[in-house]
């Protein structure tokens, strides 16, 4: 299977991960250690938005449709430094 690869962008709405609407969307999108990590700060919603536009823009590198791909299978992590990696759960 031959894989496409290219640039993606992803931009998303901080609001939408305001207020309580957005909590049942976490686990089905964000692995434990990404939703760890967001709620460490003052403003999860920023990460959190941070962290799907990556996502986002993971996919669209790898010429993936979004759906019915599984979001939580790409993690948005950071080194210890604090710069952000991708890892992918294709062929986990």
């Amino acid at each position: 299977m031959k894989y496409g690869c290219g640039i993606g962008i992803g931009v998303e709405d901080i609001e939408r991960f305001s207020g309580r609407a957005y909590i049942s969307l976490l686990n089905k999108i964000f692995s434990d250690r990404e939703i760890a990590h967001c709620r460490r700060f003052d403003f999860p919603e920023e990460h959190f938005a941070a962290r799907l536009a990556g996502k986002i823009a993971t996919l669209r590198a790898l010429k993936k449709e979004i759906i019915p791909f599984n979001l939580k299978r790409i993690e948005i992590l950071n080194r210890r430094g604090g710069a952000p990696y991708v890892r992918t759960g294709i062929g986990w």
